[in-house]
């Protein structure tokens, strides 16, 4: 019995650190944490085809691998910041040209 208790309680401290780690890093990234909402909200609805849904997810995965390349040195330039902005930007516009573009297989 008290080992069924101590295992119950290690998982529910597991589950809340992992929880509130999820968390913090969606109040330090809102942006991308959206565009991952709109894609899946884009694939439930049946506005995006699972091809589609899979190319936005590798798009946003490349400007993530991007954006920690150019960490690399530990901070973002301003080249580097526009060059991120325009990414993200051009990312937004095709998440919503997939989502209205009627094509659904």
């Amino acid at each position: 019995m008290k080992t069924h208790i101590v295992l119950v309680t290690i998982t529910l401290l597991i589950a809340g650190t992992i929880g509130s780690a999820q968390t913090a890093y969606r109040d330090r990234h809102p942006n991308q944490w959206h565009k991952r909402d709109r894609i899946e909200h884009g694939r439930q609805s049946g506005a995006l085809s699972p091809r589609e849904c899979h190319k936005l997810r590798c798009e946003g995965r490349k400007i993530r691998n991007t954006r920690q390349w150019m960490l690399r040195d530990g901070r973002l330039d301003h080249r580097e910041r526009r060059k991120l902005h325009r990414m993200n930007h051009k990312f937004d516009r095709q998440i919503w040209r997939e989502k209205h573009d009627h094509n659904r297989w």
